[in-house]
């Protein structure tokens, strides 16, 4: 079995590095727009390749699925997740809502994972079973309890909140490792997503459950980490506190 915690402190620091690589890339980066239709920038690419040989070094040929440079299907060793830089549209234009994330999955969970968000001075990494920690500190675990109406949720996709009458108030922010930091810290009391990919979420995931969140489906159901590696994107999905009011009536 690997060392997990091991490979935790690895992977932070490597996060932390391609953030920084990201940024001292900014000034000078080259853009295009992707088939379809996102933004991609010389700086993605760089990371992800740094990123990869990170990884490559730590747990020769594993396979990796990172944005970028495309997917391998899970064997023996797992599968590491790379999204180096989400939230790239913040990024090229200046905002400072955007990170570097990665996650490792064996046997069928994500076992850790990592978030830098640099500019927000968000250092993330948590491990299955073993705690969530920022900047080095361990996180608290968060409160129990419904969402009140005064609360704010956060929705991965602006057109979620059309029509629902879902508790809470409504805010988008662009960048899901940003929308999962701000719920582990409190800032966002619950957090709904659709249409993202794995390695867009894992480290989230793993951040949100060693913070006592419950990680679940649109209709309440447990979220089953195996059923989304592959190269799909995921259904509607969510966090929420534990003991909170979800799944949500339309009337309230």
């Amino acid at each position: 079995m690997p060392d997990y915690a091991a490979l935790l402190g690895d992977l932070e620091s490597t996060c932390k590095r391609a953030a920084q690589l990201a940024l001292e890339m900014r000034p000078k980066m080259d853009r295009e727009v992707k088939p379809d239709g996102s933004i991609v920038t010389t700086a993605d690419k760089a990371a992800e390749v740094y990123i990869r040989g990170r990884i490559a070094t730590a747990m020769p040929g594993a396979p990796v699925w990172g944005e970028e440079f495309g997917y391998e299907e899970p064997n023996e060793q797992g599968l590491w997740l790379v999204d180096p830089i989400d939230g790239t549209s913040n990024f090229a234009f200046g905002q400072p809502l955007w990170g570097v994330t990665a996650a490792y999955v064996q046997d069928g969970a994500i076992q850790l994972g990592a978030i830098c968000v640099p500019e927000l001075d968000w250092s993330f990494a948590a491990m299955r079973g073993g705690g969530a920690f920022l900047n080095g500190a361990r996180m608290e675990v968060l409160a129990p309890g419904a969402i009140e109406p005064y609360e704010l949720v956060g929705y991965g996709d602006a057109k979620m909140a059309s029509g629902h009458g879902f508790p809470g108030k409504f805010r988008h922010i662009g960048a899901f490792v940003v929308e999962a930091g701000a719920f582990a810290t409190g800032g966002l009391r619950a957090l709904l997503t659709n249409g993202v990919r794995m390695y867009d979420a894992a480290a989230g995931i793993v951040l949100a459950r060693e913070v006592g969140a419950e990680v679940k489906e649109l209709d309440g159901s447990e979220w089953k980490d195996a059923d989304w590696t592959r190269d799909v994107r995921c259904r509607t999905f969510g966090f929420f506190p534990p003991g909170s009011n979800w799944p949500f009536s339309q009337s309230q």
